[in-house]
C-alpha cells in the first residue's frame, strides 16, 4: 500500500516486525530530534523511525519507519546498537 508520500522509501517488514525493530531502538541524543533507530538482525538492516506526533488508543506515541544504509545512522547510535 502506498502512504502519504510519493516518492518515500517503503517498509519492507510486516507491521510485527517493524514493531519489534522500534521496541528495541535507540533515541538520538539530540534533544530537539524525535528520530529513533533500529536494526533487524534477520535482514542485516537499520531503520530510522519518525515521530508522528500522535498517539494510538492506548497513548503510545506513533511512528512511520523505513530502511536507510549505515552510513546514515549517527556514530552515537551505532555503538549503542552494535554492543
Amino acid at each position: 500500500p502506498s502512504g502519504y508520500w510519493k516518492n518515500a522509501t517503503p517498509m519492507n517488514l510486516t507491521n510485527e516486525e517493524a514493531q519489534k525493530v522500534l521496541n528495541c531502538s535507540v533515541g538520538n541524543s539530540n534533544k530537539n530530534s524525535e528520530k529513533r533507530y533500529g536494526f533487524h538482525k534477520q535482514t542485516d538492516q537499520f531503520y530510522v523511525f519518525h515521530s508522528d506526533n500522535t498517539f494510538d488508543e492506548q497513548g503510545y506515541p506513533t511512528y512511520h519507519g523505513f530502511p536507510i544504509p549505515e552510513y546514515e545512522v549517527p556514530n552515537e547510535i551505532l555503538v549503542q546498537i552494535k554492543s
